[in-house]
């Protein structure tokens, strides 16, 4: 994946917090791996991840109906709010802080409603071409304002984010063309969670609840 510096066009195809998530824990996390969420160092299949982001995450029927066979998978499918820079690059200080802002904004924060407009196909003629759902809505605008003031208010310094505000969900990548199936797809979508990744650590928080 190209690092940020070499993106072009607008809207950039690459979500710099893409990631991997890891396995879903039988038995709790160990105590090193409980190290590991405040420091970044836990990884999925041995492999690094390098961004970080806040993000919405859609209901899971929601997902559903948005899944593709040969596409993103589902507990992969979400709606990038804030690109918070490299995970290597947040301290662990910072690292609470941002998720502790999170935790108090979801529990305020009642369901994001939003509206699947259409599909787009973005960079075709690029290495990181995709096929996404175009996602619009006042709930989306007002989370957005929400999440950077609260950053704000921990004087986090954040990357510049890429503006206007393009929310999206990335459905599949190295395609061209829209699956006919998706056509049908459009309508309202729900939110329910929000989630913090640093590189291939992720902590879901449910809107209006707890750490999940």
């Amino acid at each position: 994946m190209p690092s940020e510096t070499e993106l072009t066009g607008a809207p950039w195809t690459v979500e710099p917090g893409a990631i991997v998530f890891l396995p879903e824990p039988t038995e709790g996390f160990t105590d090193d791996e409980i190290a590991a969420l405040f420091t970044g160092t836990l990884t999925a299949a041995g492999e690094p991840h390098a961004g970080a982001m806040i993000a919405l995450v859609p209901a899971t029927e929601d997902m559903r109906e948005l899944e593709l066979e040969g596409g993103e998978p589902l507990d992969k499918l979400h709606t990038t709010v804030f690109f918070l820079g490299a995970a290597d690059e947040i301290d662990d200080d910072a690292r609470l802080a941002i998720l502790t802002v999170v935790e108090d904004l979801a529990q305020r924060q009642p369901v994001v409603l939003g509206d699947v407009f259409g599909f787009s196909v973005w960079n075709p003629t690029g290495p990181e071409r995709c096929v996404v759902a175009d996602v619009n809505g006042e709930d989306l605008a007002d989370c957005y304002d929400s999440v950077a003031a609260a950053l704000d208010d921990i004087e986090f310094a954040y990357p510049d984010q890429h503006e206007p505000y393009r929310p999206h969900i990335t459905l599949m990548y190295d395609v061209t063309e829209i699956p006919d199936e998706l056509l049908t797809k459009t309508g309202p979508i729900t939110y329910d969670r929000l989630r913090v990744a640093f590189g291939g650590v992720v902590t879901d928080v449910p809107l209006g609840g707890k750490i999940a």
